[in-house]
């Protein structure tokens, strides 16, 4: 149901529809990101000053979205919901570096660095991408010159999907020459996972997490990049690309 938009409202209204009993509660137990309303539900106050007013046309199960799209660790406040989608993906590998020596042998590049995951909380988790292998370049004599091999594919768990290198692609490897003798392994693509709640789903032993519990904070870490391989010396490539984390639900 939803907060009459119109007439006389009170807090029996407002804890009916959160589903509290009025037992020893006030207003200000209703703050937004509080125990009793989500986080989503932008109209209520998070602190300071609160009103019953605040509350008209308010409904428990406001639609809302967020998306986690930087490198970092974030706390993540759970909403009431009836479906809840997941979107995760990791971060991708870097790739590795192609080195010219001017001399006789191969010039052995550096590898790229792997991508580190993203995750939302023990439920859904997604690789990030391998580092790309490092190339070679043989300088005066071109046919000692190798290929860096690319990174391993990031995986995924807890999702209705997991995709092993279903995310992002890993960074680009560079080379010395137009050619690109000796260019530098691609870092590996990242893992993604998708998943469809329903509120109060369980795990799926070797498949889906379990669904997240309104009013619980998780954990949200959204993966960087890997970083490309350099020795000083060598022709470095694109960094990884950074993951994401994306809910919505209704």
């Amino acid at each position: 149901m939803t907060i009459p938009c119109s007439g006389p409202i009170s807090l029996t209204d407002i804890a009916s529809e959160f589903g509290v009993s009025l037992t020893n509660i006030s207003l200000t137990d209703f703050y937004r990101g509080g125990a009793h309303v989500p986080a989503s539900i932008t109209q209520v106050p998070a602190s300071g000053a609160i009103s019953i007013e605040d509350f008209r046309c308010v409904s428990n199960t406001s639609a809302g979205e967020i998306r986690f799209d930087v490198a970092g660790t974030y706390n993540w406040l759970c909403p009431t919901y009836t479906k809840l989608y997941c979107e995760a993906v990791g971060g991708s590998g870097g790739p590795g570096s192609s080195v010219y020596d001017g001399g006789s042998t191969v010039a052995s590049g550096v590898n790229g660095f792997d991508g580190k995951n993203s995750s939302l909380g023990e439920n859904v988790i997604t690789g990030g991408g391998g580092g790309g292998g490092g190339g070679g370049q043989g300088g005066r004599y071109p046919a000692n010159a190798r290929t860096g091999v690319t990174g391993p594919l990031g995986g995924a768990s807890g999702g209705d999907t997991n995709v092993f290198g279903g995310g992002l692609p890993g960074g680009a490897g560079a080379c010395f020459f137009g050619d690109c003798r000796g260019q530098g392994g691609a870092g590996g693509a990242s893992g993604k996972a998708t998943v469809n709640w329903k509120i109060g789903d369980v795990a799926i032993p070797n498949s889906r997490g379990p669904a997240p519990i309104p009013g619980q904070t998780y954990t949200v870490i959204v993966g960087d990049g890997g970083e490309p391989g350099s020795n000083g010396i060598a022709a470095v490539g694109t960094k990884g690309a950074v993951g994401f984390v994306f809910l919505k639900w209704s």
